[in-house]
C-alpha cells in the first residue's frame, strides 16, 4: 500500500484509464488480426477492409493499445508524446469505423461505441499535447 502513498486519486484514475485503453484497443486489434473475420458477417468491417488489409487495421490499433501502455507507465515527455501518438491513433482509426459504420451498421449502438471511442481518444491526445506544451514552455 505504501505504492499508493504518492499518488493522489486523479493519478491513480488516470493511469487505470490508460490500461483499460491500452487493452480495449489492443484487444480488438489483436481480434482483426487473428480470427477469420470471414463468418462474422459485419458490413463495418467488410468496408475497412476495402481502404487496406484488416490485418494492418489490427496492427495499427495494438500500436495504439502500446501507446496508451506506454503512457501509463512512464512520467516523462515520454508519456506526453505517447498520450499524442497513441491519442491520435486511435481517434483517427475509431473515427473511420464510425464513418463506415453510419451508412452500414445495422444498428446505431456500434456508431455510438465508435464516436466516444474516438473522442475519448482525442481528448488523451490533447491533454498530452498540453501537458508537453506547458513543459516546453
Amino acid at each position: 500500500m505504501r505504492y499508493f502513498n504518492n499518488y493522489s486519486e486523479d493519478n491513480v484514475v488516470a493511469k487505470i484509464l490508460y490500461i483499460y485503453f491500452a487493452f480495449a484497443h489492443g484487444a480488438f486489434g489483436f481480434f482483426l488480426v487473428t480470427e477469420d473475420l470471414s463468418r462474422f458477417n459485419s458490413k463495418v468491417i467488410d468496408a475497412m477492409g476495402n481502404i487496406i488489409p484488416i490485418s494492418i487495421w489490427g496492427l495499427i490499433l495494438i500500436a495504439a493499445g502500446l501507446g496508451f501502455l506506454l503512457a501509463a507507465i512512464q512520467e516523462n515527455n515520454i508519456k506526453s508524446i505517447s498520450m499524442i501518438v497513441a491519442g491520435l491513433i486511435g481517434a483517427v482509426i475509431y473515427g473511420l469505423m464510425t464513418m463506415a459504420s453510419i451508412e452500414l451498421s445495422v444498428n446505431q449502438t456500434n456508431t455510438v461505441n465508435y464516436v466516444f471511442i474516438s473522442s475519448v481518444d482525442l481528448l488523451i491526445a490533447m491533454l498530452g499535447g498540453v501537458t508537453l506544451w506547458k513543459r516546453r514552455t
